[in-house]
């Protein structure tokens, strides 16, 4: 069984595949015979995809660091996931809870347990509702005083 080459092809050996195959395989056996200015502008090129490669990597690391955390398991099997009630509720983890040691390993304990609780309720109606009235009533008596639904 003959190996798979794995590297990375070009966007300019597909375009050039594309025109004519046979000069691809030339290319390949023979190696490129490119003018000096064609050279030039490839190698150009290729820094340049470099650069904004670089520059893409670093950005998406820095906005994963920075991003919201949008984990809200039971709110979002219960209410939807862009739904205002689990803005309401990531917001008030988020300003309640993080700030505080113990709101922190509430917040842990929460993700932990809460995956399975979740999936459950969306197979289960009748439980849903259930959990759905009981956040109705911690949203309204405790979280809206933190993050009224206008704000969300």
């Amino acid at each position: 069984m003959a190996e798979t080459d794995h590297r990375p092809v070009s966007v300019s050996d597909l375009a050039q595949l594309a025109r004519c195959e046979q000069q691809l395989l030339l290319d390949q056996q023979h190696g490129k015979q490119r003018p000096p200015e064609r050279e030039r502008l490839a190698a150009a090129g290729e820094a340049e995809h470099a650069h904004h490669d670089r520059l893409a990597r670093h950005y998406q690391g820095r906005r994963a660091r920075v991003a919201r955390d949008r984990r809200c398991f039971i709110a979002s099997a219960v209410y939807g996931e862009t739904a205002w009630q689990t803005e309401a509720l990531r917001q008030w983890r988020d300003q309640v809870l993080q700030p505080t040691r113990i709101g922190q390993r509430w917040v842990q304990f929460y993700y932990a347990c809460s995956p399975p609780l979740a999936r459950f309720l969306i197979h289960s109606p009748r439980a849903s509702r259930a959990v759905r009235g009981l956040l109705d009533r911690f949203i309204r008596r405790w979280v809206l005083q933190i993050a009224p639904k206008e704000s969300v």
